[in-house]
């Protein structure tokens, strides 16, 4: 390679594959090197060692019976791992709360091209880089759809993937007529092994094409929502019924250290569906709550189990981590809330907490 017409001043380089995801160095360290250009400098003999791209992942796709599926879909992605925490220091034990960010910045932004198996069901992925990879199948043969992930594959393996029938979960929507959400359509969320949206039309939806495993449907209207659980398995059709209930206001004070308010603080709502336990997810999707010029904040939540967060982002360390229970329709005052004192951890029950941004 060559590059002409550099200023003189400080650079970065990387090496990107195909898709524009960044390669790591052929020591595995991943930061972007620096260098020092000079007015009018030649720099010669300058080689960038980056990691090899000679794996390869072969395999069989089989369908319930054992057999191969001829003309099934396989895709392979590389999903790098995240590093792993640093070991705490020896001394007194402790516990405390920690809160991960997870979010899609850094990671792979494409997959390799897929590719189809032949008539024996096989297919093969070449100038693979050295890691691990998430492989997916899928055939829409026998009149049916069917899929299977398999993560974790590491290049040089001979795998075999038997697909599996996808599921669908269908549904109502129930409560006052009046609610948006049975007047007029709205839409209902779904978590799980398939993230997607579904419209509900006449009170009535239908989610297809998921893969078996556990779920979570979320509906919410201007006054209130509903969620649900389900565990449904490879090829079963489930019914669920989303009752909505009466949001309540939760109102409350974010106070410093020194009792002075905080402004502009962010407020965050999740489950805390058990002690030690805090699940708060966040799509992007709405504006976010901040409080006022009196550290204070009013928002509407749903019933259940809740968990309150308060964050700057620009710190690791929680302004306020309340618990609380929601009735449905019954409002909550949480008053002043200051920082848990000794850690996050502290003041709200110790454990693990999850915070996922899509």
């Amino acid at each position: 390679y060559k590059l002409l017409g550099l200023d003189a001043g400080g650079w970065t380089v990387e090496v990107v594959d195909a898709q524009g995801d960044a390669l790591a160095w052929a020591d595995g360290s991943r930061k972007p090197l620096e260098l020092e250009l000079r007015e009018a400098e030649q720099r010669e003999g300058f080689d960038l060692d980056v990691e090899a791209r000679d794996g390869t992942i072969t395999g069989t796709v089989r369908d319930a019976e054992g057999q191969p599926v001829a003309d099934a879909w396989v895709s392979a992605l590389f999903t790098p791992g995240m590093p792993e925490p640093e070991p705490e220091p020896e001394g007194e034990s402790r516990s405390e709360m920690v809160m991960v960010m997870a979010t899609d910045a850094g990671m792979p932004s494409s997959d390799l091209p897929p590719t189809l198996t032949d008539a024996e069901g096989r297919f093969r992925f070449g100038g693979l880089r050295r890691g691990p990879h998430r492989l997916v199948a899928e055939s829409t043969s026998a009149g049916g759809v069917a899929k299977v992930t398999l993560d974790d594959v590491i290049p040089d393996a001979d795998v075999i993937l038997e697909l599996a029938p996808l599921a669908t979960i269908e549904g109502k929507v129930t409560g006052d007529s009046n609610e948006d959400c049975i007047a007029r359509d709205c839409i209902v969320r779904l978590s799980g092994p398939t993230s997607r949206s579904g419209k509900v039309h006449e009170g009535s939806f239908e989610l297809a094409r998921l893969d078996p495993g556990h779920y979570s449907l979320d509906v919410e209207t201007k006054t209130g929502g509903a969620h649900v659980e389900v565990d449904v398995e490879a090829g079963e059709r489930v019914s669920v019924e989303l009752a909505i209930q009466r949001f309540a206001r939760v109102r409350g004070r974010i106070l410093d250290d020194q009792d002075k308010p905080v402004i502009g603080a962010e407020i965050m709502i999740g489950d805390s569906p058990e002690e030690g336990m805090v699940m708060i997810s966040q799509d992007g999707s709405k504006e976010p709550i901040v409080t006022d010029a009196e550290g204070r904040f009013d928002l509407a939540v749903a019933p259940g189990a809740r968990v309150l967060l308060a964050v700057d982002m620009k710190s690791p360390r929680p302004l306020a981590v309340q618990r609380f229970t929601v009735e449905s329709g019954k409002d909550v005052e949480l008053g002043d809330l200051h920082p848990p004192e000794g850690g996050p951890g502290s003041g709200a029950g110790s454990g693990s907490m999850v915070v996922e941004e899509d």
